[in-house]
């Protein structure tokens, strides 16, 4: 699906494929250990999205890639996201602010007690126990702290980088509001096309999914596809 949202909103975007945990015996084996069978909240799904995050980390380090937005398949954009993001990467250099992610979007994080570096179009200010990894920036540098600092899978990826932010090992800076949610699908395909399925039927405002939905309908242009994580 989000490819059909890439070409709507005339993004340039590759996707890779994740990692398939129900097709790795190691992944398997791994969560039936002693240590992890005992928390409740690990689930194959977590440790295959951990495993491929990571490696989008790895190859921005291998490849010298200076900086990544990393989507997962399920997210949606909000309207005017490109013109956000290039004046929020534009101030980020002019102002020489070394950042190492930026949260495009996220679940949830507390408030932020610090002054916002940039006010407008959007506010950006250090983030605050950020949740879920939808959408991010990372930068070079960033990809090889996170490399160095997470090496096991202890917890859910999003929660190991927040534990970072929150101590002050990597420098996070997250978009308020975000411009990107997550969830207008469910499940492991993109099989659902009602973007008002995990949302309780309340309608998402002012995201593009609908209008590209619509297009698709319109077109009448169907299609599966496995889990992605989106580099672009």
């Amino acid at each position: 699906m989000f490819g059909i949202l890439g070409t709507c909103l005339n993004l340039d975007i590759e996707v890779v494929d994740a990692f398939n945990p129900y097709a790795n015996k190691k992944i398997i084996n791994t969560l039936n250990s002693t240590i992890l069978s005992e928390k409740t909240d690990i689930s194959p799904g977590a440790i295959g999205c951990w495993l491929s995050h990571r490696e989008l980390w790895s190859r921005i380090v291998e490849e010298n890639i200076k900086s990544a937005l990393i989507f997962e398949d399920d997210v949606d954009l909000a309207s005017g996201f490109n013109e956000k993001l290039s004046s929020v990467m534009s101030q980020l250099s002019s102002k020489n602010v070394y950042w190492d992610i930026l949260y495009v979007g996220h679940c949830y994080q507390r408030t932020s007690l610090q002054e916002p570096i940039i006010t407008n179009p959007v506010i950006v200010q250090a983030s605050s126990s950020p949740v879920c990894m939808h959408a991010y920036g990372l930068s070079f540098g960033g990809a090889k702290k996170l490399l160095s600092k997470i090496t096991k899978f202890k917890k859910p990826i999003d929660q190991q980088v927040s534990d970072l932010s929150n101590i002050r090992k990597i420098n996070a800076y997250s978009i308020n509001p975000a411009i990107a949610k997550q969830g207008a699908f469910s499940g492991d395909t993109n099989i659902n096309l009602d973007p008002e399925f995990r949302q309780g039927n309340k309608i998402l405002t002012d995201y593009s999914i609908q209008k590209c939905i619509k297009q698709i309908k319109a077109e009448k242009s169907f299609f599966l596809s496995p889990k992605n994580i989106i580099l672009s």
